[in-house]
């Protein structure tokens, strides 16, 4: 799959589980063009819906087709590469 910029930096900002308003705090967008991402990135198989958290938000993880996604952007876009702002202890959370 051909990946928009805004649907790469979704993936990334996905890491291993995100809520959408992770997502949204750990990239540039505004919730909508996370929300939009998203799904898209559902639809396709490169982020899958995990659970649903105690306060009903729902989180998503990185599928192994993303992953593959990703690091095929990041080969052909390397001056495009993001680093995930977040760490270890935000995503467990």
């Amino acid at each position: 799959m051909i990946l928009t910029f805004a649907q790469y930096n979704t993936l990334v900002a996905t890491g291993m589980s995100a809520t959408c308003e992770q997502v949204t705090s750990r990239t540039a967008f505004d919730s909508v063009m996370v929300r939009y991402s998203i799904a898209i990135l559902l639809s396709n198989g490169l982020i899958t819906a995990v659970d649903q958290r105690k306060d009903g938000t729902t989180s998503y993880r990185l599928t192994e087709f993303g992953a593959s996604c990703i690091a095929d952007y990041e080969l052909h876009n390397p001056a495009l590469k993001v680093t995930p702002s977040f760490n270890a202890e935000e995503v467990n959370a």
